[in-house]
């Protein structure tokens, strides 16, 4: 087992911007944590629920700070969306940046429009660490 960080990096939260500038991609972040299990029914006793009551729709997001983090988005990385099913679509990141800012270039059948849903990024080991991956995560 080797020592060191790993290959990649995933990270939850909010797309606050896509953007194309200056011939590549800058990706703006609000990192958020996305808790599931015990971890989010103790996240969620503390907030909302009383000890036992089931966490709503199996987890919880706990977003406490919002400072938006900028990260370079390759412009080979792999993207997905959330349709209707729902199920996922693969999408270039020029065609996600267009979905993000409530436009549908290729009629896809959205769960939802514009930029209502969080994603998990992933962001490689190599400078200057871009996000190699964009996943929508279906939430209802």
């Amino acid at each position: 087992m080797g020592i060191g960080r790993p290959r990649e990096v995933a990270l939850y939260g909010r797309v606050e911007s896509l953007v194309r500038k200056d011939g590549r991609f800058e990706l703006r972040f609000d990192q958020a944590r996305f808790l599931s299990g015990t971890a989010a029914e103790h996240a969620v006793e503390d907030n909302v629920l009383r000890p036992g009551e089931p966490v709503p729709n199996d987890d919880y997001i706990v977003d406490e700070g919002h400072r938006l983090l900028r990260f370079a988005v390759s412009p080979t990385a792999r993207a997905s969306i959330v349709t209707r099913g729902p199920a996922t679509a693969a999408v270039s990141v020029s065609e996600l940046v267009q979905i993000l800012a409530g436009e549908n270039p290729r009629h896809r059948p959205l769960f939802t429009a514009g930029n209502q849903l969080g994603f998990w990024v992933r962001v490689g080991e190599k400078y200057p660490n871009p996000v190699v991956a964009l996943d929508q995560q279906y939430h209802p």
